[in-house]
């Protein structure tokens, strides 16, 4: 009696299929994992420049609603919006909120706002 060792073509053929699609899901995982490690530093960058608008704002004693727009291309189309308000005459408080926009992936707008209350 003869045997045949060795596998079938059907057999190479299903192998192949399972290494693919195992392939095709690990590509699709590191690619959420890139864009979201992509969203967590320009959040980490929003909130960089968030706060050190607000320091210069304690640090000036300036309290002026601006909007400025940023060059940095981590942030796409990037703005800084400042907004202050009277918070309590009698103890001489101002409201100050900072927004950072900017455009995320697929032209989605992000924001990230702060807001404190400094004395004049």
């Amino acid at each position: 009696m003869h045997t045949v060792r060795g596998f079938t073509l059907v057999e190479t053929l299903v192998a192949l299929l399972v290494v693919a699609l195992g392939l095709l899901a690990i590509s699709q995982c590191l690619n959420a994992a890139l864009l979201m490690n992509i969203n967590a530093n320009r959040s980490a960058l929003a909130t960089t420049y968030a706060l050190s608008t607000l320091e210069q704002i304690r640090s000036c004693g300036t309290f002026t609603s601006q909007t400025t727009a940023l060059s940095d291309p981590a942030l796409p189309q990037g703005s800084i919006q400042v907004s202050c308000a009277a918070y309590n005459a009698n103890l001489r408080l101002e409201q100050v909120n900072v927004t950072v926009s900017w455009f995320g992936l697929h032209t989605q707008l992000r924001q990230l706002q702060m807001e404190t209350i400094c004395r004049y």
